[in-house]
């Protein structure tokens, strides 16, 4: 299976002076920091942490060193996380599942006499060579706003510009395969019998996403701007914009559930809407029997795109 990566810079440098102990406690994990001059320089090799374990007395410490009754978003998220921990607990954990990180960097832009500004930049890359692999997104942080936006976004405003009826063909696109259902837990199978190396790839083509969030922006600390999860999830619709009609949500999904439960490995061609026999659940651009073209893939790898 693909492992994906979000590597990912804030520039510039911050003052160390404008950073309270607990702030930078919660950002040293969630970032790699090293010292730069009289400032930190945050980056993730991989990407910024969802979730990051501290034992419990540095956490204490650092937030009775950082609260002095102002509005601050380490301060709140780590006295809500921590009213749900048992007291005892020596070892804490503290889910940054929902980028408030980005909302620390804001609180330190609104004190800092120096900072204007903060941006995140994250580069989309891949072991694979997959349609959602590889792209980027940047985000702009102020005392007034968070706003992002992604290499899909910069595709999709270049298309509305320069394709005439773009926004109405995309509408069509999106209103005859974007059904949600529940997804099963998708898995690798052993023993398909299948080799990608004995048939013929085709160039993917990867299209522009119909359904970007519109770059936000914000004065509540707790919206978020756009995820690299939502970023990949738009590159990933980009290669499956032109799919046939029949491959709706609730046949993939009935093939995945038989993927799991019995020996068969289902695919189906996005250009005929064939349904195709040994194809691993994340292969791609396989030639269809039917058709001749190379567009079957795994029933798997077209659920994750439709849901």
């Amino acid at each position: 299976m693909a492992d994906y990566f979000s590597p990912t810079v804030i520039q510039p440098a911050i003052p160390v002076a404008d950073i309270t102990p607990l702030e930078r406690l919660l950002l040293s994990h969630i970032f790699q920091a090293e010292p730069d001059g009289e400032g930190l320089y945050f980056h993730a090799d991989e990407e910024p942490a969802d979730m990051i374990w501290l034992d419990r007395a540095p956490i204490e410490t650092a937030l009775a060193q950082s609260n002095n009754g102002a509005d601050n978003t380490a301060v709140t998220v780590v006295i809500e996380q921590l009213a749900r921990v048992p007291a005892d607990n020596v070892e804490i954990e503290l889910n940054f599942s929902d980028r408030s990180w980005e909302s620390i960097f804001q609180d330190i832009v609104r004190r800092s006499p120096t900072l204007r500004y903060v941006t995140a930049v994250t580069s989309f890359t891949c072991s694979k060579m997959r349609p959602d692999g590889w792209g980027g997104m940047a985000i702009l942080i102020t005392p007034s706003a968070v706003m992002g936006k992604s290499s899909g976004d910069i595709i999709e405003d270049f298309l509305n510009e320069a394709v005439p009826g773009w926004a109405g063909e995309a509408a069509k696109i999106l209103s005859g395969h974007c059904k949600v259902i529940s997804a099963p837990r998708v898995r690798e199978k052993a023993g398909s019998g299948v080799n990608p190396g004995q048939l013929k790839r085709a160039p993917g083509r990867v299209l522009p996403d119909q359904l970007r969030d519109q770059p936000r922006a914000r004065g509540d600390p707790a919206m978020s701007a756009i995820t690299p999860v939502a970023a990949r999830a738009q590159l990933r619709r980009h290669h499956f914009a032109p799919i046939h009609p029949s491959v709706t949500a609730e046949r993939v999904g009935e093939a995945v559930e038989r993927e799991l439960t019995s020996l068969d490995n289902p695919g189906f061609c996005l250009a005929c809407g064939a349904e195709a026999e040994g194809c691993e659940p994340d292969a791609q651009q396989y030639v269809c029997e039917s058709c001749g073209e190379p567009a079957v893939y795994g029933a798997a790898e077209i659920l994750i795109a439709l849901v």
